[in-house]
């Protein structure tokens, strides 16, 4: 048979890696980087921010970063190590503490946190809002994932970082009140992930800063990270700032906020790192969607030795519809309006799901002094880092324009799966009847509509090796006959499958969703031939569930615009 199918193996997705990353180091050319700076530029000129630093990466390494800043307001350089405090893109590693203590089996995500700290009230006020017997246990996966039906408090917790242990210690035992019965509602809480780091330092017996530090950050190398500012390498450290607008009106200037110091609230938004440093730290989350037997990690560990790729897949899995409401104000007294369409909450982070790219992983921080936000492509590893020194300076929606521009750029951009072998099988006997339709001397005028039957006969022929491969429902679906007579059809408006000097098929856009299908083009003598199958996995000899054809519409060759009705109306 002329076509060989692609190797993806472990050796494959590195260098499919490789080469994705030096195309895109050639896409981001003078052109592109102009655009993308022009898309920053807005944090300056809104004054959003008097400086920022940007990250663009992939599953390689860094592809492009700098930094900008207004004139005058910034006393040293940026660069890629220049520091800022990430806020709430903290949460992600407090999640990632707790599930590596949930891994080693010294806590279980779905106890009551009250099993682990008992000196937490609860106050059970939930009878008063009509939830009459409602269950008022808060369990760890609630916190984790934002629907222990606590209320949102960004306004007062974003001021409680140096709250000492006893302090919050006490605050707990007072009483929490929840505004919902844990698992109903979607509510972003700070004080959650506060209780979760106290829960670490109880469990573990060292504070989460110092827990993060030497399980994570140390193993990982990103020295560029800190809980305290500190710690920080002071020509690196860019100050916080917010706006001052004078009473007289004549005009606004920034001023420098004063750093806090760790404490119990650090868990919600106390690290303070670079677009390298928070770079690496998303690429070492993100490489748990790569094959199992794909590792990696930022620092060339295996890639179990931190954390598991199934719990860092966990953070990126979405547990709690995000609905879009209008939230009541930020803490400057503004009506806030949330933007998710499909979006929900993981781990300490949060998944969006783009109708054109697919699943993207992010999450953003505000804090007084700074913004910040992070994403990336689940499928591709592409992804954005922003860092600004204004307080709440909200760079999000440059983040997603960014990395929607680099993901347009791409070549590469689909999920990786390691197909079965049977599924490999499936369509190299598809392509073996393919072959056969471009050889054989029996299809008469593939463009001949009087000749639709002879073309029909010559493709059930082509088609008859493939059925020992069908599982029952095909037949029943549409008869050997129905499926020969839509492929004649189709065949009509692409001609012939056409072979190339190397006798083989051109074979291109290739995609798949699961291990058990796959989709792909194949050039004709007039057009684009589309084909599908999907495989059923019920045992050893999995089988083939639904086989299609399909013309290509184009506006240029590869760029799929329609299907015909005719295989939608087969599979």
């Amino acid at each position: 048979m002329g076509w060989i199918a692609v190797d993806h193996s472990v050796e494959s997705y590195s260098s499919d890696a490789t080469k994705m990353h030096q195309q895109l180091q050639k896409a981001l050319n003078q052109e592109a980087l102009a655009e993308l700076r022009h898309i920053m530029s807005s944090l300056l000129s809104e004054q959003k921010a008097p400086a920022y630093a940007i990250g663009i990466f992939d599953t390689q390494g860094m592809l492009l970063s700098w930094g900008d800043a207004a004139a005058g307001s910034v006393p040293r350089a940026l660069n890629e190590r220049s520091v800022f405090r990430i806020a709430s893109m903290s949460k992600s590693f407090t999640a990632a503490a707790v599930l590596r203590l949930a891994e080693q089996g010294a806590l279980n995500l779905h106890a009551p946190v009250r099993d682990y700290l008992p000196r937490m009230r609860i106050l059970d006020t939930l009878t008063s809002s009509g939830l009459t017997g409602a269950s008022t246990e808060i369990t760890v996966h609630h916190l984790l994932s934002m629907s222990s039906g606590l209320v949102e408090d960004d306004a007062w917790a974003d001021r409680q970082e140096s709250m000492s242990r006893n302090a919050f210690l006490t605050l707990l035992g007072t009483g929490i009140r929840p505004a919902y019965a844990p698992g109903r509602h979607y509510a972003y809480s700070n004080l959650g992930y506060a209780i979760l780091g106290e829960l670490v330092h109880t469990v573990s017996g060292i504070s989460l800063p110092e827990y993060v530090s030497r399980y994570f950050l140390i193993p990982l190398a990103l020295t560029d990270t800190s809980y305290d500012w500190r710690r920080v390498n002071p020509d690196n450290l860019q100050p916080g700032y917010h706006r001052h607008h004078q009473q007289s009106g004549q005009g606004a200037y920034w001023v420098k906020e004063e750093f806090t110091e760790p404490g119990a609230f650090s868990a919600i938004g106390g690290v303070l790192s670079s677009v390298r440093d928070v770079s690496k730290w998303c690429r070492y989350l993100e490489a748990s969607n790569l094959s199992e037997n794909l590792a990696y990690t930022a620092s060339g560990e295996p890639s179990g030795t931190v954390l598991s790729p199934s719990m860092r897949s966990l953070m990126q899995q979405g547990h709690t519809p995000i609905p879009p409401v209008l939230r009541c104000g930020d803490s400057a007294g503004h009506a806030v309006r949330t933007a998710s369409s499909i979006e929900s909450y993981g781990y300490g982070l949060i998944v969006e799901h783009d109708v054109d790219y697919g699943d993207i992983a992010y999450h953003s921080g505000g804090y007084p002094g700074y913004g910040s936000h992070m994403r990336w492509h689940l499928d591709s590893g592409l992804g954005v880092v922003v860092l600004a020194n204004g307080r709440y300076a909200e760079p999000g929606i440059q983040a997603g324009s960014a990395l929607r521009m680099v993901l347009s750029l791409s070549e590469s951009v689909g999920r990786r799966v390691a197909l079965w072998p049977e599924t490999w099988h499936a369509v190299n006997e598809v392509n073996g009847a393919l072959e056969f339709l471009a050889t054989t001397s029996h299809c008469g005028d593939a463009l001949c509509p009087t000749d639709i039957s002879t073309l029909a006969s010559a493709c059930q022929q082509a088609l008859i090796p493939t059925t020992g491969l069908w599982s029952s429902n095909v037949v029943l679906d549409a008869t050997l006959e129905s499926r020969a007579r839509v492929l004649a059809q189709e065949i009509g408006f692409t001609g012939l499958p056409k072979l190339f000097a190397d006798g083989n098929l051109h074979i291109h856009n290739c995609h798949s969703y699961s291990p058990a299908s796959f989709s792909w083009t194949v050039d004709c003598t007039h057009g684009l031939l589309r084909c599908e199958v999907s495989l059923i996995g019920i045992n050893e000899q999995s089988t083939v569930q639904t086989v299609s054809f399909s013309h290509v519409s184009t506006v240029h060759a590869g760029t799929v615009v329609e299907r015909s009705a005719t295989s939608r109306a087969m599979r």
